[in-house]
């Protein structure tokens, strides 16, 4: 691959985990934690078992990590649990 073609792809890749980063920090507090649950915690395949990537706001894995990251907000703050789960 030439050089150019690579700085190209990279410049690509890092303008979408920007807009990726973009669009998660607009997120609220609950639904930030929903996915750092999910990533953390969920072991399914996302090809078949997981419905995270499929229609994400109205899937079965979306409300049930959302309801996860609501009780947690109940007992203490977000960025503790974030410390918490870092650690785990």
């Amino acid at each position: 691959m030439d050089r150019k073609k690579e700085i190209a792809d990279l410049k690509k890749k890092l303008a979408e985990l920007e807009l990726d980063e973009k669009a998660f920090n607009e997120l609220g507090e609950d639904a930030k934690l929903a996915e750092i649950l999910h990533e953390k915690l969920c072991h399914a395949n996302h090809t078949d078992e997981c419905s995270w990537y499929y229609d994400t706001l109205n899937s079965h894995a979306f409300s049930e990590y959302s309801n996860k990251a609501r009780e947690l907000l109940k007992i203490t703050d977000f960025d503790t649990i974030v410390k918490l789960i870092k650690v785990l």
